[in-house]
């Protein structure tokens, strides 16, 4: 595990106008407990981690599979303009859709195509939110990233985590301590070495999959997370009425 005591970590210019206030507001949120992070790939591209960005994984898929469909191609014989408009929305995807495509196309083993980002080499943002969530003023944080480096920093930190991956219904936990952690993984997770689960078996959970499956209890845990995140927030209460217009 790496260590914290000689990083600094600047999020702005401390002699920015609006700076002293700004930590202030933050540090009255995390104490009032209203705080609950949404974090993305750029959380993990940091030192010393430097895991890739999912466009750097998009390039070589889109490849991948356009190759295994050229049998098709040649069978089907499209015209230049349908082939353009393909080879475009390829480009245009997601990567949660293309690694629904490269499953379909190789099975689940294919997903160690994703291997580079089994890294235990977390850094300063998760080391932060570690350390928070050891003073006890953080209990929940939601990630779409599928690396453990939270789970590792956590535990580096004396703080068990307790990861969710709420599209298949299916949870871990890493370490033990008096704080803990929940972290929510819409878009599924590696899973550590001792683990009950396959190797891939969390990873295929995307959030693609809840539009062509919508059952209840895939649902029912996002609009739970966004019930919290709007109650934490102080949103108004007409923004509940609107998630649940739009989720039923």
């Amino acid at each position: 595990m790496n260590h914290m005591s000689h990083q600094q970590v600047i999020f702005i210019d401390q002699a920015a106008a609006g700076y002293k206030d700004l930590v202030r507001d933050m540090a009255d949120c995390l104490r009032k407990r209203q705080v609950v992070p949404f974090l993305g790939a750029g959380i993990s591209f940091e030192t010393p981690s430097c895991l890739p960005m999912a466009r750097q994984f998009v390039e070589p898929l889109v490849d991948v599979l356009w190759r295994s469909g050229e049998t098709a191609f040649r069978e089907i014989q499209p015209s230049p303009n349908d082939v353009k408009r393909l080879e475009s929305v390829l480009r245009d995807a997601r990567m949660e859709r293309l690694l629904d495509a490269l499953c379909q196309a190789y099975g689940e083993e294919a997903l160690d195509y994703l291997s580079p980002l089994a890294s235990e080499c977390w850094n300063p943002n998760h080391g932060a939110i570690a350390a928070i969530a050891k003073e006890g003023l953080l209990r929940w944080c939601i990630t779409l990233n599928f690396d453990l480096l939270l789970e590792s920093a956590a535990y580096a930190h004396g703080v068990a985590s307790h990861t969710v991956c709420p599209i298949l219904d299916r949870s871990f936990s890493v370490g033990s301590g008096a704080m803990s952690l929940k972290i929510v993984k819409p878009h599924g997770s590696f899973v550590p070495a001792d683990s009950q689960y396959r190797k891939h078996e969390l990873l295929s959970a995307t959030l693609s999959q809840v539009g062509s499956r919508p059952a209840k209890r895939n649902i029912k845990v996002f609009t739970e997370v966004l019930a919290r995140i709007i109650h934490r927030s102080g949103l108004s209460r007409s923004c509940e009425g609107f998630c649940e217009g739009i989720y039923g």
